[in-house]
Formats: structure tokens, C-alpha cells, sequence
């Protein structure tokens, strides 16, 4: 009403107000109950958008890290699922199909990881660093079971045990295991070198199908911003993975990440009322 009452420059400081609040994204209200809705929606948003040192997201942007796989060989297959089983904050297992893995030895990898670890995703990359895709360790056993169905068949043998017996120790079961996957490898017609297909992206997703979870978030900067707060926390699929032109950054757990964010929210919430 500035501009009839000729109050505050006839409306010129209104105005100028109003085009500094214009690249914030302002939102109108039409009542005193509108307006106070609105205020505590966008008071719970900026809580929940601070910096990430404020409201400890860095643990959920970050950490833990997907472990590393740098090579199919059962040595090192067998090394990191022990480590991964004392790691108990691991979620993923990092593999890079550019270091040529074989059909055989993931199949194995996925098997112990489901079986004996609480790796909930593989996350798979190819040149350069680029996301192809993540699955749960018993989809791509599953998937692969499909396809080469007598590398789980050598895999069900090697973990059956006389009688059903099962050992005490999981890092001796673990060892056991690789050695008679090894075994039964061999044994087939030409030994595994016969019998292996080396995994590319383009033959992961004909294995997997739509149990590969391909869908990306592209990131912008190394800020966290509310849009990408909103983008993770919205996503389906419980991980989800970002990415800067097509290189992975980061996979996140989307459910950790709200759980955080309600959290910090609630707890501020009862410390500025308590």
C-alpha cells in the first residue's frame, strides 16, 4: 500500500526489497495462519540445509567408503571379504571392470558377500572412473546364476559340507570355500580359463536387467546444496549415486541421509523448546 499512502518512497523500498528476495525463491501467503504455515515450513527446510558441519551430513556424504576391489584374483577376493566383514560400517564393494574381471571370480565375490558380509550394494565402474550401475550382492549372483549356470553350481558344491557340518570360524569357512570354487573350476572341461567370460558393462546389464540400478545425480560443486539434499532423499532405490559427467563421486545411502536430517531437526527442535 506504500505506493497510495506515499509512505517509504512512494513503494521505491518495497520494491528494492522485493528484487533482492527475488533470487531466494520468496513465497506468497495470503493469511496470518498461511503466512505462519509457511514460515515454520521454511524454518524446518533451513535447519535442515545448513552446512554439513552443523548437522554432521559429511558421514553420510562421505563415509563409510566403498571398499576397493582392484583385481578379480581369489587372493585378493578372499583378502577384502575379511575386511570387509571386521569393517563394520561398510555398505558397498567398489569394482572397476576395467581391470578385466572374469564372470567366475564376481560370482564368487557376490556369493561370499551376501552370505558372510553386510555389503548391501556392488558398485560397478568402467573407464575413467564411470558409474555403469550398483546391485545387491544376491541380484548379481542371481544374475549371473542365470546365465552361467555351472559356475553356481561349483560355487553351491563348495560350500557343501559333509553332513551339513558348518565351521566355527568364518575366516577358515571363507578360506575353505575359495579353495574348492578353485578346485571345482579346475575340474571343469579346460580348466576356468575355458569357462570365462570377462564382464563389460554392456554384458553386466544383460545379466542384470533391471535389478542394475543405473540412475544417477549429477553434482554441480562440492557443496552440499538444498537441491541436492532434496534430489537424494527423494530418490526410490535405497542408494543412489553421484556423479560429475558421468565419473562417480560419491554413492550415498539415501535412507541413512534422512534419517540424519530428521534427526538434527528433531533434536534442535526439543533443544530450543526444552
Amino acid at each position: 500500500m506504500d505506493s497510495e499512502t506515499d509512505e517509504a518512497d512512494r513503494g521505491q523500498r518495497m520494491r528494492r526489497f522485493r528484487a533482492e528476495l527475488e533470487p531466494l525463491s520468496p513465497s506468497l501467503f495470503e493469511n496470518r495462519d498461511d503466512l505462519v504455515n509457511k514460515v515454520m515450513q521454511s524454518v524446518h527446510l533451513a535447519e535442515a540445509t545448513l552446512p554439513v558441519s552443523t548437522i554432521g551430513l559429511p558421514d553420510q556424504l562421505k563415509d563409510p567408503e566403498p571398499i576397493l576391489l582392484y583385481s578379480s584374483a581369489k587372493e585378493e577376493i578372499e583378502e577384502k571379504i575379511q575386511i570387509v566383514r571386521e569393517a563394520r560400517n561398510a555398505t558397498s564393494i567398489l569394482i572397476d571392470l576395467e581391470q578385466e574381471w572374469w564372470n567366475t571370480r564376481l560370482h564368487l565375490l557376490a556369493a561370499l558377500a551376501a552370505d558372510y558380509t553386510d555389503i548391501r550394494q556392488l558398485v560397478f565402474v568402467g573407464p575413467k572412473g564411470r558409474f555403469v550401475g550398483m546391485a545387491a550382492p544376491t541380484a548379481v549372483r542371481r544374475g549371473l546364476a542365470t546365465v552361467f549356470r555351472n559356475v553356481e553350481i561349483a560355487y553351491l558344491q563348495s560350500i557343501a559340507m559333509p553332513g551339513g557340518a558348518t565351521m566355527l570360524d568364518p575366516t577358515r569357512e571363507i578360506q575353505e570355500i575359495v579353495r574348492e570354487f578353485r578346485g571345482k573350476m579346475e575340474a571343469m572341461s579346460g580348466g576356468e580359463r575355458a569357462n570365462i567370460v570377462h564382464v563389460t558393462a554392456v554384458q553386466l546389464e544383460q545379466c542384470l536387467g533391471r535389478t542394475l540400478n543405473t540412475e544417477t545425480l549429477e553434482v554441480t560443486g562440492p557443496g552440499v546444496t538444498p537441491a541436492l539434499l532434496h534430489g537424494i532423499i527423494s530418490r526410490q532405490s535405497p542408494f543412489v549415486a553421484l556423479v560429475q559427467k558421468g565419473r562417480l563421486v560419491r554413492v550415498v545411502d539415501c535412507l541413512a541421509l534422512a534419517e540424519s536430517i530428521a534427526k538434527t531437526v528433531v533434536e534442535g527442535r526439543i533443544n530450543q523448546f526444552g
